[in-house]
């Protein structure tokens, strides 16, 4: 009997095998041969995917279901792999950049902060049913220069539609790990507080929400007293298989003397939906970074970056990867005299949009951050499960702490 369970295991776990396959390798430009972080891996027939680090890495794990694989960046030709190809060893992939330049400005009879907005508007109405997004979410915190703490999981996140303009998340914790990097004692303290065991500045709970609300964006291109801040730009541009983009440049005024965000909003003009907004403080600006006071703290905001990239295929607008940086400085009395910084970064390593539904409240995650959900593994979830690869310097850090 012993041996027809055993028989029974091996041949369960053949089959498991044989349903995933896996592609790793190192993504570089084929000019400079520098790698490329942020590049999409992704299989629009089974709808999963994940990015390559800040060293150009990845691992991809992919379903039967997968036909092709596609590696893509902004501003580089597409690569399309057939999976039947795909073997085990670790591969150099060459990005050629995309010869076809930015087209002359765009002229049109509307200011280009209406039709970005009108594009938002359109993006907002994708999610017009509940939808489930698996995930990879990593998060380090740093004080006063100092990595502090870090945390990484699998979470699910459920999303439901409230109104046109507000979601509502509800997500599970599958597995995930904490680590406190750097004892409180090694920390240098300006104030009297022990920062050591600051979590988070960042909400979990709102972690994909962003997604499908564009909330600093809106905050730009809804408020007529922040538009007048900025220059709007549209210019136009053709990717490698000849699709038509449209790039919106958002340009802080030079006049202004306010800490004011930069960037560019890369939408599809066809389908009206953004594909790509990449934002950050304008280095130009931060000379007029301002301590502010409020009630009971005082706090700068001395930098901050998002990225948010989407896919739209067959109909389906897909969220894929965010990631968010702050630094800010934050005095409380003569407890709190601290720089922090905050990096997170969260990649949809699966979507659903069919007959989901929200779990029962004794499954769903509640905090504020990972850190209180602790460590609680099943599995090496990190090195499999189409998670983001750390930086060789991260790697050490965490090894370090196993």
């Amino acid at each position: 009997m012993k041996n027809i369970y055993y028989l029974l295991f091996i041949t369960l776990v053949n089959i498991i095998s044989a349903q995933t396959k896996s592609l790793e390798g190192i993504i570089l430009d084929k000019e400079t041969n520098e790698s490329v972080p942020f590049v999409s891996i992704y299989s629009p027939e089974s709808l999963q995917g994940t990015y390559s680090n800040n060293e150009g890495k990845f691992k991809f794990y992919f379903s039967e279901q997968a036909k092709t694989i596609e590696i893509y960046c902004l501003g580089y030709k597409k690569i399309v792999l057939n999976t039947v190809e795909v073997t085990n060893d670790v591969s150099n992939f060459y990005l050629e950049t995309d010869v076809v330049e930015l087209e002359e400005f765009i002229i049109t009879d509307k200011p280009a902060s209406e039709i970005l907005n009108s594009v938002l508007y359109n993006s907002l109405g994708y999610l017009n049913k509940n939808i489930e997004l698996e995930t990879y979410y990593r998060e380090f915190v740093m004080v006063n220069n100092k990595y502090s703490k870090f945390s990484d999981g699998l979470i699910n996140f459920y999303l439901e539609p409230k109104r046109k303009e507000k979601v509502k998340s509800f997500l599970e914790v599958e597995q995930s790990r904490a680590f406190q990097i750097t004892a409180a004692d090694e920390i240098e303290k300006n104030g009297k507080a022990d920062l050591s065991d600051l979590d988070s500045f960042f909400n979990i709970q709102d972690a994909v929400n962003s997604f499908y609300t564009f909330k600093n964006l809106k905050e730009i291109t809804t408020s007529k007293k922040n538009t007048e801040k900025y220059d709007f730009e549209i210019k136009s541009r053709k990717d490698a298989q000849g699709n038509r983009l449209e790039v919106v440049k958002v340009i802080p005024k030079p006049e202004v003397e306010e800490e004011l965000i930069t960037g560019e909003v890369v939408y599809d003009p066809v389908n009206k939906v953004v594909l790509d907004i990449n934002l950050q403080l304008s280095e130009k600006h931060k000379k007029y970074i301002k301590v502010k006071n409020m009630l009971l703290f005082k706090y700068g905001l001395y930098d901050f970056e998002i990225r948010q990239q989407y896919n739209f295929s067959n109909g389906k607008y897909i969220p894929r990867y965010k990631k968010l940086y702050v630094d800010l400085y934050l005095k409380f009395g003569k407890k709190v005299d601290d720089r922090l910084k905050f990096t997170s970064d969260l990649a949809i390593t699966k979507y659903h949009d069919v007959n989901v539904s929200i779990p029962v409240s004794e499954k769903l995650f509640e905090g504020r951050s990972l850190y209180e959900n602790g460590t609680q593994i099943k599995t090496e979830y990190w090195k499999q499960n189409n998670a983001i690869p750390l930086s060789e310097k991260e790697e050490q850090i965490i090894q370090s702490l196993q």
